[in-house]
């Protein structure tokens, strides 16, 4: 991360179709990250106009 002048990482990992996993094997980004990189890592899933409820 230091030789990238990054300050952190985020680790993902996508698994079945509900994930959009095209082909099923092992699927990990490691997504380097710097402060105000305008990411959204965590978006709300609690707003109910975003999330079908079942």
């Amino acid at each position: 991360m230091k030789s990238g002048n990054f300050e952190g990482i985020n680790f993902l990992s996508a698994h079945g179709a509900a994930a959009q996993q095209s082909v099923n094997h092992l699927h990990i980004h490691l997504i380097p990250r710097k402060k105000g990189d305008g990411i959204n890592a965590w978006p709300d899933f609690h707003d109910s106009k975003k999330v079908r409820r079942i």
